[in-house]
C-alpha cells in the first residue's frame, strides 16, 4: 500500500465513511513514525497517507496490514490514531486552515490477508470491561474498520486494482492464481504514474502469478 494509484483504487472499491474518492484531489505520503520529544521515533502504522479534498479539507489515512489475527488491534489503532492527532496538534497544516485547537480528521484501516476469519473486536469499547459506555464517557470508544481480503465483496469488473489484488488473495490453486493475474497484465497503463509502464510503474515488477499476494463498494 505504498503508491498513490493503489490507494485511490482502494478508496474507490472500499470507500471510507465520510470520504468520497471523487472529492480526493491529491494523495500524498505521510510520515509513518511518531517522533517524540527526546528525538526517538515510534512507528504509527505500516503507511500514512494525506488526502486533500476538493473543498480544501485534509484527511490522514493510517493503514495497517495484518497476516495474522491480533486481539490487541483495537488498542493498537487507538494508539496510532492518538499519536497522529498528537503530531497534528503540535504541527497542524496551517496552510489548509487548521490550528492547534482544530486538527484534520484521522482515518484508519486494517487490511487483513489471513485465511482464518478475523475474530478481534471491531470497536475499542468492546474490548474494555465496562457496564455502560454511555455513563462512563471517559472510556474510549472508536470503531476499527477492517478489510478482510479473503472475504471482502467482489463488485466485478477489472478497473479497480484493489479488487484485482483481492482476487489474487482468494486464489486456492496455481490455476486460479494465473487466471486472476490475467486482468493485472492487461491493466490500463494510463492510470499509473510510471510513464505508461502499467503495473511496473507502480513498483510491482511484473503481474505474473506469484509475484505478489497482496473490491461491490463496501463502506468502511
Amino acid at each position: 500500500m505504498h503508491h498513490q494509484t493503489v490507494i485511490r483504487h482502494l478508496l474507490r472499491a472500499y470507500p471510507l465513511r465520510g470520504v468520497d474518492e471523487c472529492e480526493v484531489v491529491a494523495i500524498d505520503p505521510g510520515n509513518a513514525n511518531l517522533v517524540v520529544a527526546d528525538g526517538q521515533g515510534q512507528r504509527l502504522a505500516d503507511a500514512v497517507w494525506r488526502l486533500t479534498l476538493a473543498d480544501g479539507d485534509v484527511v490522514y489515512l493510517l493503514i495497517e496490514c495484518q497476516a495474522a489475527i491480533d486481539p490487541s488491534m483495537p488498542f493498537r489503532m487507538l494508539h496510532a490514531a492518538a499519536g497522529m492527532y498528537l503530531i497534528l496538534s503540535q504541527n497542524p497544516p496551517r496552510e489548509s486552515g487548521y490550528a492547534v485547537s482544530l486538527v484534520p480528521r484521522v482515518k484508519h484501516l486494517v487490511i487483513y490477508s489471513g485465511k482464518r476469519p478475523w475474530t478481534a473486536v471491531g470497536e475499542v469499547g468492546q474490548a474494555i470491561k465496562v457496564c455502560s459506555l454511555e455513563e462512563e464517557r471517559d472510556i474510549p470508544s472508536m470503531e476499527c474498520p477492517l478489510l478482510e481480503l479473503c472475504r471482502c465483496p467482489d463488485p466485478g469488473g477489472e478497473q479497480k486494482l484493489a479488487v484485482l489484488f483481492g482476487r489474487l488473495q482468494r486464489c486456492d490453486s496455481p490455476e486460479a492464481l494465473r487466471a486472476a493475474a490475467e486482468p493485472l497484465k492487461r491493466w490500463p497503463q494510463s492510470e499509473s504514474q510510471g510513464g505508461g509502464q502499467g503495473l511496473r510503474g507502480l513498483g510491482f515488477g511484473s503481474a505474473d502469478p506469484g509475484s505478489g499476494r497482496d473490491g461491490r463498494s463496501q463502506e468502511l
